[in-house]
């Protein structure tokens, strides 16, 4: 009998600003990319809100109704775009932090969604290193998006650390905007002198 392909586990991409308006438009951003690429990517929200506000949805459900199976897709699940959703996913990615669900219990739901995504984008601004680290599957990468607020760049780098010492393989690229660019190169340069990690820079 032919076996019948599973589909494949999605990558996972971790966009982080500190400013929730900067997120989002950087989130955004990485949509519009994908999509003109062919690729299928769903946004998940853990910032109680921020995220989903910003794209102008009032959800009612979110990941954690359907990994309990209290609610379909049909209902979770809000269009930001043409052909990629938003998901809000703040309590669902806060059992993962405390050990009550597993990444790959939630890539597993993922995969099981009508319109399966081959790309899971979490926006990400207050987290601590060890919370992002537990929400990354085995292919993620860090998107670090950088403005000219004061301070943002010890921030940024802080967080690079300590992912890094969770993470050695860490996969990390550095977003910014003109603005930014000197702020952008130096955390790029910081990173690389200190830890050894090659950060791919990205100023548009």
């Amino acid at each position: 009998m032919r076996r019948l392909l599973q589909p494949a586990t999605p990558v996972v991409e971790i966009v982080w600003a500190t400013n929730s308006a900067v997120r989002a438009a950087a989130i955004r951003r990485r949509v519009l990319a994908l999509r003109r690429e062919g690729r299928a990517p769903l946004v998940l929200d853990p910032s109680y809100g921020d995220l989903a506000r910003a794209f102008s949805v009032t959800p009612r459900f979110e990941l954690g109704h359907l990994l309990d199976g209290h609610t379909t897709a049909d209902h979770a699940l809000h269009a930001i775009e043409p052909g990629c959703f938003l998901l809000p996913a703040a309590r669902a990615l806060m059992r993962v932090v405390s050990g009550d669900v597993t990444m790959q219990e939630i890539l597993d739901v993922v995969v099981a969604l009508p319109s399966v995504p081959d790309i899971l984008i979490i926006g990400a601004g207050r987290q601590r290193a060890s919370e992002l680290a537990s929400w990354s599957g085995e292919n993620t990468r860090f998107i670090m998006v950088v403005d000219s607020q004061p301070g943002q760049l010890m921030t940024a780098y802080v967080l690079i650390k300590g992912l890094h010492a969770i993470l050695p393989q860490l996969s990390v690229s550095i977003w910014a905007g003109a603005a930014a660019m000197e702020a952008a190169t130096q955390l790029s340069l910081t990173a690389e002198r200190f830890l050894g990690l090659h950060a791919e820079l990205d100023i548009s």
